[in-house]
């Protein structure tokens, strides 16, 4: 059974002039670097197999922003035939980089403010002596009592003070 052909994508002579200046500033990120190039060779009509040995990347990179590039396909005709206030480069350099940017990923938010995480911290830091507490050192169980005793947050469980300890704000236990 034959290979299914990938899509061809169109990039206009501007939207090119706009990826290859991406990948010469010093101040473009390094994924947007890496993304531009992908672009730029799959517009050579190069299929998903080539640009990924060519480039060194992954196939389902290629693959997965030779789909992203055509959702936005649309938006970028828009730009170029609309009326040109004079700052059409300014625009599409603008949707091009929301293109080569990361998706937004689903998940459950912090439940835990910036605020809160670090008043946590900083009863680990205190001497729990002063908080009335006969003990000598912290503990993840001692702290979390202490956290809610203080009105910091409501609940949390000692494992999630254990993560902080460690650094892991973003983690769950």
């Amino acid at each position: 059974m034959p290979t299914p052909k990938s899509p061809k994508i169109e990039v206009s002579e501007l939207q090119r002039s706009i990826l290859e200046q991406i990948q010469g500033q010093r101040k473009s990120s390094v994924t947007e670097v890496a993304r531009s190039r992908i672009i730029l060779e799959i517009s050579k009509g190069y299929p998903n197999t080539k640009v990924s040995e060519k480039l060194g990347v992954q196939y389902d990179q290629v693959k997965r922003w030779r789909k992203r590039w055509l959702s936005f396909q649309a938006a970028f005709t828009a730009l170029e035939t609309g009326p040109d206030d004079g700052h059409l480069r300014h625009w599409m350099t603008k949707k091009i980089k929301e293109c080569l940017a990361d998706a937004p990923r689903s998940g459950r938010s912090y439940t835990f403010t910036a605020e809160q995480y670090c008043q946590i911290i900083a009863i680990s830091l205190e001497d729990p002596a002063q908080s009335g507490r006969p003990i000598s050192e912290w503990t993840p169980k001692e702290i979390t009592n202490e956290a809610i005793k203080r009105g910091i947050v409501t609940s949390i469980s000692s494992n999630q003070v254990r993560l902080f300890l460690k650094g892991k704000r973003n983690q769950t236990p």
